[in-house]
């Protein structure tokens, strides 16, 4: 008898212990929530889908470096928060992000599809062991040549290396 009262005992410790745990975990991830917020200070609650947005650069970064990168387009909201987004090419991200590291776009139209496409590499130099390319870009006057470091485009000048 004392082992049947001593189980059911047991058994209610237990359901009791998890409801007070489930409790403590809203109340927990509620306040966590509450620090985020302030600590970010959002303006909004929340975007709507379709919303055009840029997505921030985070770490450091250069002074020439892009702050925000995009534009994208707000395609869903997750049940956590997030934001899940689709490039330009109708293709979706593969991670979603939070309301703070997206900058809302207030003129849609103020964006350029512009781009420079690289005519040539008219030098090579090394600058504290990182090698850099003047290129001369395409339809744009000599003044306007830049220097690229190879890390940040790499790919472009490995495929142009050869005609060099």
């Amino acid at each position: 008898m004392e082992l049947t009262e001593r189980v059911d005992e047991l058994k209610k410790l237990s359901e009791e212990s998890q409801q007070m745990a489930l409790v403590r975990i809203g109340e927990v991830q509620n306040e966590q929530k509450r620090i985020q917020t302030k600590r970010t200070k959002p303006l909004i609650d929340s975007l709507e889908i379709g919303t055009p947005v840029f997505i921030k650069n985070e770490g450091i970064l250069g002074k020439l470096e892009n702050r925000y990168s995009g534009p994208y387009t707000i395609l869903n909201v997750t049940s956590s928060g997030n934001y899940e987004l689709m490039d330009s090419g109708n293709v979706k991200l593969r991670m979603s992000y939070p309301l703070h590291k997206l900058k809302i776009i207030k003129n849609p139209s103020d964006l350029t599809s512009e781009s420079f496409e690289v005519e040539k590499i008219v030098e090579k130099r090394t600058v504290d062991n990182e090698t850099e390319y003047l290129v001369k870009w395409k339809d744009c006057p000599d003044e306007e040549k830049t220097w690229l470091k190879k890390k940040h485009h790499g790919t472009y000048i490995r495929l142009r290396e050869k005609d060099k």
